[in-house]
């Protein structure tokens, strides 16, 4: 052979690599080591998942929330415009009533059915008194006082469904503002629950929603409040944590 010594041939050398090659091992999970796994991953999952499906429904409260209050808004700024007027009582919504000097605003209910030329509606309807479902509940169980969500105050009322399936409840106040019951996926819908799909906003004079920070004090904050005794605290608390839910 050329070249002489003990060489091997070029071509044993490159058989024995490919003979060590093969004599690689190879590893694979033990059913104990798979068993364990996939316990772990239940486990993280059981605590993860209830959470990110309450994250994701809270989402979806505040969107739908979103919607009927920008229904309202909307709808105000067009019947000021339509009458070229700065305050609600000024227009045709309202009519005085009472005797001076004890007067006060109340629905002019002539002119409720024209609500739909300003709300995006699909049903209108004039009442006396307020739609109240006796399982409205508060967070932490407590079932709702009637005037809570129906103060003795207001004197006449509209409910109206948007074409979302909301339904939005107006009370007129006595002044030149309106209150409004939202129930953001129906009466007839659960939870039916004070913070989680039902919620009590106030408007101004020019149709602006209204939130008092200034009335909670550090043993009166808007989350407590909202949990257990006021319906009004809900919204406040979510406008003030730039709309989010932070009360559960």
């Amino acid at each position: 052979m050329r070249g002489g010594g003990n060489s091997e041939p070029l071509i044993s050398k490159g058989y024995e690599s490919r003979k060590s090659g093969l004599r690689k091992k190879f590893f694979a999970f033990t059913l104990a080591e798979v068993l364990i796994t996939l316990g772990i991953i239940g486990v993280v999952a059981a605590l993860t998942i209830p959470t990110l499906i309450s994250n994701h429904q809270k989402k979806v409260y505040v969107t739908q929330l979103k919607k009927a209050v920008n229904t309202l808004t909307n709808g105000f700024k067009l019947m000021l415009a339509d009458t070229g007027v700065d305050h609600l009582g000024d227009t045709n919504l309202f009519i005085t009533g009472g005797t001076p000097p004890n007067t006060y605003f109340v629905f002019n209910e002539a002119e409720l059915k024209n609500l739909k030329n300003y709300f995006n509606i699909v049903h209108l309807e004039i009442m006396s008194q307020s739609i109240v479902s006796s399982t409205y509940h508060f967070i932490s169980g407590n079932s709702v006082p009637a005037h809570q969500l129906s103060p003795a105050g207001f004197f006449n009322h509209c409910n109206m469904t948007t074409v979302d399936g909301a339904q939005i409840h107006l009370l007129a106040s006595g002044q030149e503002s309106i209150k409004a019951l939202i129930d953001v996926n129906g009466y007839h819908r659960l939870p039916n629950t004070v913070g989680k799909d039902v919620f009590w906003v106030s408007f101004d004079s020019n149709g602006m929603i209204v939130v008092d920070s200034t009335k909670y004090s550090n043993s009166t904050a808007p989350n407590s409040s909202c949990i257990s005794s006021s319906a009004a605290a809900c919204f406040d608390s979510i406008v003030m944590n730039n709309w989010e839910i932070t009360y559960y």
